[in-house]
């Protein structure tokens, strides 16, 4: 908690970040790094991990440039989330493409009331039973606002069953599943 108080100080107070620290992504590369990161999170439950690309050239996901690094704990925020929130068992799904990058899991979804505040500080739907803080969803809501970007919470459209997390720039609206 107090590793993620530190990150959420640092980068609240920032109205744009620095255009020296920003660059164009490698994005197979750094997913790579941040799969392998929670890759034994995942496998102590027994979570299966998936990565998708729905392009045909790599370097045509999300163009942007971003802060690796801040980018980085974005996905992984993301992908920690899913592992720590869904049963045993599940499949995750990092889902790269030209205008979104998605975590899509098939565990239980959210209570619809509780989407709109997945992304407050220190929320935590009531009956948790994980550990948690409550703030790694408001730190990747903060670094994708910085990078110009939207992070959309929604449970997976009936019969499937999971949840969804869609970042996308501000200005464009995602592709259904």
């Amino acid at each position: 908690m107090v590793d993620q108080l530190l990150v959420l100080a640092k980068i609240e107070p920032q109205q744009q970040l620095p255009f020296e620290q920003l660059e164009r992504p490698d994005w197979l590369m750094l997913t790579d790094t941040v799969l392998s990161d929670v890759n034994r999170l995942a496998r102590e439950k027994h979570i299966q991990l998936k990565r998708t690309v729905h392009c045909d050239n790599s370097a045509d996901i999300l163009p942007i440039l971003i802060n690796p690094v801040l980018f980085k704990l974005l996905i992984r925020n993301l992908l920690d989330n899913a592992i720590r929130y869904c049963p045993e068992g599940c499949q995750i799904e990092l889902q790269l493409d030209t205008d979104s990058i998605k975590v899509v899991d098939n565990g239980l979804g959210v209570d619809p009331e509780q989407l709109a505040r997945l992304s407050e500080r220190f929320y935590r739907p009531a009956g948790q039973t994980q550990i948690g803080s409550g703030l790694g969803l408001s730190i990747a809501n903060r670094i994708a606002d910085l990078h110009n970007l939207t992070l959309a919470f929604a449970n997976r459209p009936q019969p499937e069953t999971g949840f969804i997390v869609t970042v996308s720039s501000k200005n464009a609206l995602s592709k259904p599943l």
